[in-house]
């Protein structure tokens, strides 16, 4: 597999960037309700690759599973990657759960970086009426399990910037 994502063609590291991520994908979607699969960082060989993939064609909820591992961390936060973490509004919940899982599983510095630059916006996330005016836009219908998981982020967050000071 090493050997693909090297390769000079394109369309073959597309494909077997593909084919891992479909990997990933399928052992997530086993998992009965509330199960975690286990956290196992990508193989550092090509752990750029996938992470670099995933940002590409924006696939937070897979960037959310592999950030369970913190191995996986400093890969995902290339690049300022923290910065475009709550950036869209229509993946609300991938978004909050990549930063829980960067929250709860980070280095102290990958703490801090991703608490800095989320604050605003899950606070946001936590008003009645912001919330009302997404969900109205998006036609949620899981409001309280938004503001559910906004509020157990800024609570993380306030005690990850409280502690640091």
């Amino acid at each position: 597999m090493i050997k693909l994502l090297e390769s000079e063609d394109e369309d073959i590291r597309e494909k077997s960037v593909d084919i891992i991520l479909k990997i990933i994908q399928t052992g997530a979607n086993e998992l009965k309700e509330g199960q975690q699969h286990p956290t196992l960082p990508l193989p550092p060989e090509i752990r750029k690759d996938i992470i670099d993939e995933l940002k590409i064609f924006d696939d937070i909820k897979e960037l959310a599973l592999i950030a369970e591992c913190p191995d996986n961390h400093d890969e995902i936060l290339e690049e300022n990657f923290e910065n475009e973490l709550l950036k869209e509004d229509d993946e609300i919940i991938s978004n909050l759960q990549i930063t829980y899982n960067l929250l709860k599983f980070g280095s102290n510095s990958n703490k801090i970086k991703v608490a800095l630059t989320t604050k605003d916006k899950v606070e946001e996330l936590t008003d009645d009426e912001y919330l009302d005016k997404l969900i109205q836009e998006y036609y949620w219908i899981k409001r309280d399990q938004f503001k559910s998981k906004a509020k157990e982020v800024l609570t993380m967050i306030t005690k990850i910037i409280g502690e640091n000071k």
